[in-house]
């Protein structure tokens, strides 16, 4: 639904993942940081299928706030956790997630239970807003190594 055309590839570091971010949504871990090579699913894992899932599982009542490294990502982010949202298969799975018709923007978005999703960027302003789950999708670039 969200990449047609490419295969899905399971691999343990997807179940860890799925594992710990369980664990973050019962209250068990307050703090987590992930670090994974880059096209091993992280981003789509956390600021996709997650807050989709977790949105499903707590009737769309949590509020998250979304902070990846471009404001370019972050909306693209933003409208494929609304694709997958609103697509047929999740709404028959769990009809009562539904998103509040005066609240449907690319950037943000919110339930009818008054949750929400907003999309920032790093550096971004988060000033009157706020959020009961903060990502932070930083990426941190590789530096050559000073000469010994």
């Amino acid at each position: 639904m969200l990449e047609p055309t490419t295969q899905f590839i399971p691999g343990q570091h997807i179940d860890i993942i799925c594992e710990y971010l369980d664990a973050v949504t019962r209250g068990q871990i307050k703090r987590l940081i992930i670090n994974c090579p880059p096209r091993l699913m992280k981003s789509t894992l956390v600021a996709i299928m997650w807050p989709a899932w977790s949105w499903a599982n707590d009737v769309a009542s949590s509020r998250w706030m979304f902070c990846p490294y471009s404001a370019s990502l972050s909306v693209k982010h933003s409208l494929d956790r609304r694709t997958l949202l609103t697509s047929g298969w999740f709404r028959r799975l769990w009809p009562g997630v539904e998103l509040a018709g005066d609240q449907n923007e690319k950037s943000q978005f919110a339930s009818t239970n008054r949750g929400h999703m907003l999309a920032l960027s790093v550096g971004g302003t988060t000033t009157g807003r706020g959020g009961s789950v903060l990502v932070i999708d930083e990426r941190i670039p590789f530096r050559k190594r000073c000469p010994t």
